[in-house]
């Protein structure tokens, strides 16, 4: 393909334009493209230069249908360039405001609006330069408009900035032109700092003080219970609603232990039979697994439940072949983990399928029989929600379980960990708005207070305090925007990632994909 092309580009008289350098064709001296005039025009300070040298959308007439390698590169090639044309319209219309011509500002500012129209950014400047040229009403007009997209398109209200501008517009008719663009026009309306094309121009830096993870907070009891069954030798069931804390609960319980091994259970699992156990006999045995300690028996019959082993055994037929089944998984169990692992953590659990749980209900048994002591195999740590009352008391029969149960942060819980994160001395009105919006559960905090972060509502001033627009007015912050629901959160961020990542992320969800099974030990 390449040989051809370059055929096809002698032929044209360019033969000087492009080089061949291995399998890569790159740019020669001669070469003129409107995409590179653009860029250094760009990187000039020459905005209006730059807009000009487009002709067009990037490799125009070109497709990838069927193109594996292809396709992934045209389009983030376009959405780079596209990018690209954004930031010139943006530094031109900064250029303008600054030469004082506000005609000009407002067109930019318009065609940015056509191309990008859920960037509220762009409607907060349309509206100020329509009131700086007398167009109050029409200024209030497009504040309507950007409040009745943003509820169409992604069911939010304006930010607190852009209402309190629609606000100044309507309190205060006579009001100057400056009054209403303060702060002053290159603060509002520049353009951001050029992103290289390696990264994501969407991408959005948090405070420089957030943490990989929330504190730990508020959880004394439930670690003491934890504790106390882990003394026992018991099995351990922590349970609680969606996005509690289960997870990090037990997860950093196991570790505190010693050496442990995490498996994540799906939805699909309980549809399979032995599904959820055989997931968990792979993450022990790794990969490529590793059974070589195993006896020849124990290995065959395991590839029934892992295929990739080898040719599986004719269907079982009697109640022996399955109590061999179950011998096998059992052996196998204790010999890839006993001298590896202190604890399994078996996530999300509550999607195992009855096999499965049958069977961990016979490592539990034979664990305790040895005497549960350390050597007698790693402790079983399941983490289920706890929506199906009936069906977890059955989990904590069954496995004769120590329960830990979930509840919501208290207010107490939340106050620690805002004020461990804030540095503020008394966050006491800022905790209660956040509570009150999050009902204390984990998830939707994290995914709250990075929302506040890349929305540039939340900041970290210089002695790495956080601050909000409204520290100084508010009574309750209940200015901050807050998503109804979680759903609501993670979709807001979703989206301001842009186009091809939510199309990415789409697609993982409609495959199923999740975090690969992951073992660790954090002595």
């Amino acid at each position: 393909n390449l040989r051809r092309e370059l055929a096809r580009l002698r032929e044209a008289g360019a033969q000087d334009a492009v080089r061949a350098e291995g399998d890569r064709l790159l740019p020669g001296p001669d070469l003129r493209c409107d995409l590179l005039l653009a860029e250094a025009a760009l990187a000039g300070g020459e905005a209006e230069t730059a807009l000009a040298a487009w002709q067009g959308r990037f490799a125009e007439g070109l497709h990838a249908e069927g193109e594996s390698a292809w396709a992934p590169w045209l389009a983030a090639a376009r959405e780079r360039a596209t990018h690209l044309r954004l930031r010139s319209r943006e530094a031109a219309a900064a250029a303008a405001v600054e030469g004082g011509d506000t005609a000009a500002a407002l067109a930019h500012v318009q065609a940015l609006l056509t191309e990008d129209g859920l960037q509220e950014r762009y409607h907060r400047d349309a509206m100020r330069l329509l009131a700086a040229t007398g167009q109050r009403e029409a200024a209030l007009r497009q504040f309507e408009r950007c409040e009745a997209l943003l509820a169409s398109e992604l069911g939010l209200q304006p930010m607190a900035d852009t209402v309190a501008l629609a606000l100044s517009l309507r309190g205060d008719a006579g009001a100057s032109a400056s009054a209403v663009l303060a702060p002053a026009p290159a603060a509002w309306l520049a353009a951001p700092p050029a992103a290289s094309p390696s990264t994501s121009p969407l991408a959005v830096s948090l405070p420089p003080t957030w943490p990989a993870q929330l504190p730990f907070v508020g959880r004394q009891a439930e670690v003491a219970r934890l504790q106390a069954g882990w003394a026992a030798g018991a099995t351990l069931v922590v349970s609680g609603e969606a996005g509690i804390g289960k997870t990090r609960l037990a997860i950093d319980f196991a570790a505190a232990q010693g050496p442990y091994a995490w498996v994540r259970c799906r939805p699909g699992d309980r549809e399979v039979a032995f599904g959820a156990f055989a997931r968990a006999l792979r993450a022990l045995a790794g990969q490529p697994p590793d059974l070589r300690d195993l006896p020849a028996w124990v290995v065959a019959e395991l590839t029934r439940l892992l295929p990739e082993l080898g040719p599986a055994p004719p269907p079982l037929k009697t109640a022996g072949e399955r109590l061999r089944l179950d011998e096998a998984c059992l052996q196998a169990w204790f010999a890839l983990a006993t001298d590896s692992f202190d604890a399994i953590v078996l996530d999300d659990w509550h999607h195992a399928d009855a096999d499965s749980r049958a069977l961990l209900a016979r490592v539990a048994a034979r664990r305790r029989e040895a005497g549960g002591a350390r050597g007698s195999g790693p402790i079983e740590l399941l983490v289920c929600r706890d929506e199906d009352v009936s069906g977890l008391q059955a989990l904590l029969d069954t496995l004769d379980a120590v329960p830990v149960a979930m509840q919501a942060l208290t207010q107490a819980s939340i106050y620690e960990l805002v004020q461990r994160l804030s540095g503020a001395a008394d966050p006491a009105r800022f905790t209660e708005r956040l509570a009150r919006a999050t009902g204390g559960n984990a998830f939707f905090i994290a995914e709250t207070l990075r929302d506040l972060a890349e929305r540039a509502l939340l900041a970290v001033d210089a002695q790495g305090r956080w601050r909000t627009p409204f520290d100084d007015v508010t009574q309750d912050y209940r200015e901050l925007p807050m998503a109804a629901t979680v759903r609501d959160a993670v979709l807001a961020r979703v989206r301001r990632l842009g186009d091809g990542a939510g199309r990415l992320l789409e697609a993982a969800a409609l495959a199923g994909v999740a975090a690969p099974a992951r073992i660790r030990s954090d002595y």
